[in-house]
């Protein structure tokens, strides 16, 4: 199969934060009685290389957001990998049958669908007796903008997940002319669908301050930056979820182009103040 060929050090950098979270997630909670399951809603390969990498030269590839699930230590009960394309979704079967964990599932679906429909399906609280109450870690790594607003409150009112969402934040200004008159309606269609309200047409654009001579409607113009557009990502998913840290950029340096937020949608004191020593550590 060709290879996966994405991202850069970002990628590193958002990898090692969620290994080292999710060994401190299982350890933190083994003995706790719960089962702890794993999601990946937009799983790939569970392998990547490197985009700058020579296309025609065989790289060893690096281990990915699935692989990584899988070789957590100790291990989740149960894994959920998503992803629409075929060639991802045969990579992550062959990946499944080299692994010994007998509960892994996966879905070539919208990602969002299969989020809403295992948020209302399992019973994350033992509610029904049918088992042993859930918790669940779900990474949210989508291709462009994907993730749907309702897909994250379905996620916290479940009060059993925490999330790791990498935010396109370059993606989201890249579908934002500086004049708001040359967005045409399935952008502004789309920017509603990820923020959950029109809200961001005040937060990201102003009137300008230049007079029209013949009287017209000032213009609306671009004001939010890359930074101003991560404060407003944060606002809106705390009206969702109980507690969410301050995000990570990626990359350190140079062109922002994501922020990695971790959400959690447990409002359980002990629950949240366990979630957030582990996520802190780790985004440091």
């Amino acid at each position: 199969m060709k290879q996966h060929r994405f991202g850069g050090q970002w990628t590193e950098v958002k990898l090692d934060i969620l290994a080292g979270y999710l060994s401190a997630y299982t350890q933190a909670l083994k003995n706790q009685g719960f089962e702890l399951i794993y999601v990946d809603a937009f799983a790939g390969t569970g392998e990547w290389v490197p985009a700058n990498e020579e296309e025609d030269e065989e790289i060893e590839p690096r281990r990915g957001s699935a692989r990584i699930a899988l070789e957590t230590v100790p291990p989740f009960s149960q894994f959920h990998f998503i992803d629409k394309k075929k060639s991802h979704v045969d990579a992550l079967k062959a990946l499944a049958e080299q692994s010994n964990h007998p509960e892994i599932q996966i879905h070539r679906d919208d990602a969002n669908k299969v989020i809403c429909n295992l948020c209302s399906g399992i019973d994350w609280h033992n509610k029904r007796g049918s088992g042993r109450p859930k918790r669940a870690v779900l990474f949210l790594d989508p291709y462009g903008m994907s993730v749907e607003w309702n897909t994250l409150e379905v996620i916290s009112k479940t009060k059993a997940i925490d999330v790791w969402y990498l935010f396109p934040i370059n993606a989201v200004v890249r579908q934002s002319p500086h004049d708001l008159s040359r967005m045409d309606e399935s952008k502004r269609s789309a920017l509603t669908q990820i923020f959950g309200t029109d809200v961001w047409l005040r937060r990201i654009y102003e009137a300008s301050a230049q007079i029209d001579l013949f009287g017209a409607e000032p213009a609306m113009i671009r004001n939010a930056d890359a930074q101003r557009l991560e404060r407003f990502v944060r606002e809106r998913l705390e009206t969702a979820f109980a507690k969410v840290l301050p995000p990570k950029r990626l990359p350190a340096k140079g062109l922002h182009k994501f922020s990695l937020f971790f959400a959690i949608s447990n409002d359980s004191p002990p629950a949240t103040g366990l979630a957030t020593k582990l996520a802190a550590h780790f985004l440091k």
